[in-house]
């Protein structure tokens, strides 16, 4: 019979004999590793320092834009504070021109009827139709000229109410709009 030789394989191979490589084998592969191993040093400190480059800038450009941000926010409610104040002075304004016409109407509504009750009097002891109607003719040029005189006068209340009025809103429009400009 012939005789079989018994190849080694990595299995049949001897416990110690792997775990123990010769010195020859050692030395070999221990240089070729060193400058692997610094080379892949290398190569780790230049990705952490690319990466610290992009991620460093990138950070402090958020944290800028977050300040900037905040700031925004902080000029705005100030600025939403300062037009609400304009809103309330303006309305205040308005309010206190319309109190004015208010009762500047109400003193006419009074002379108005006043007279009215004082010419049906008169009308009412007069003894010819001549003289009812001159009482009449005052009465109507009289409550006209009046009519108009108050109507005048509760209009330019009214106006210049008015322009005061606009005066704080329009303050508030050049604020913004000036610091707009300067935002630029």
């Amino acid at each position: 019979m012939a005789t079989t030789k018994k190849r080694t394989t990595p299995a049949n191979r001897s416990k110690s004999a792997v775990a123990e490589p010769s010195p020859s084998e050692t030395s070999e592969p221990k240089s070729r590793t060193e400058p692997v191993l610094e080379s892949t040093k290398q190569e780790r400190l230049t990705m952490s320092e690319k990466i610290e480059s992009v991620i460093t800038p990138t950070a402090e450009a958020f944290q800028a834009g977050y300040e900037k941000l905040q700031a925004s926010f902080g000029e705005a409610f100030v600025h939403s504070k300062a037009n609400l104040e304009a809103l309330t002075a303006s309305a205040k304004i308005a309010a206190e021109g319309v109190k004015q016409a208010s009762e500047v109407s109400i003193a006419y509504l009074q002379s108005s009827a006043t007279l009215a009750t004082e010419t049906a009097k008169s009308l009412g002891g007069v003894k010819s139709l001549q003289e009812a109607v001159e009482i009449q003719a005052d009465y109507a040029k009289s409550a006209m000229s009046t009519y108009f005189a108050e109507f005048t006068k509760v209009s330019d209340i009214m106006l210049g109410a008015m322009k005061e009025s606009v005066k704080p809103i329009s303050e508030r429009t050049s604020a913004v709009w000036s610091s707009i400009q300067s935002a630029r």
